[in-house]
């Protein structure tokens, strides 16, 4: 969902949402690190928690740019697209606290009442198997194995 916000065909209640610049410039620089986190070995935990971190703040520059031109009290279908973005990476992740607790504060800051949007249960799914963790193992696969050749290379002590 985050690769196809910040190329633009991120695709909600059948609409392509385009978010806003800084959203999506914020959100690729996220994606990237994430990616280069797991390939410098970090846990797939405290790169999960810092990507969710930078979600959020991604999220909270799409809502600011969506009050530009929000129409009442409503999310913007970016907005929408962002709390299901939130919603789906806490449910890869196995931690649903996280969302709930950034959509109350979102709430309280925007203003807009509770019950006027009440997000869509989260999706059951299964850690091992889901596209954080695949990511997570190609990309730490990845960086074991080019490590493995460069010391390989380094070691062949001019062995031809």
């Amino acid at each position: 969902m985050a690769y196809s916000f910040v190329k633009g065909v991120g695709s909600w209640q059948g609409v392509t949402v385009e978010g806003g610049q800084s959203a999506k410039m914020f959100l690729q620089a996220a994606l990237n690190e994430q990616t280069q986190n797991f390939a410098n070995g970090m846990s797939l935990v405290e790169a999960n928690t810092r990507f969710r971190w930078h979600l959020g703040i991604a999220c909270e520059h799409q809502v600011g740019e969506s009050s530009v031109y929000r129409m009442g009290i409503i999310p913007t279908k970016p907005e929408q697209y962002c709390f299901e973005m939130l919603k789906a990476f806490d449910a890869e992740a196995n931690d649903h606290k996280n969302f709930a607790q950034w959509f109350i504060d979102y709430v309280k800051g925007t203003g807009i009442p509770l019950e006027s949007y009440v997000p869509y249960g989260i999706i059951e799914l299964v850690d091992s198997k889901n596209s954080i963790g695949e990511k997570w193992r190609a990309v730490t696969e990845d960086a074991s194995c080019a490590r493995w050749w460069i010391q390989a290379n380094e070691n062949m002590c001019g062995i031809p």
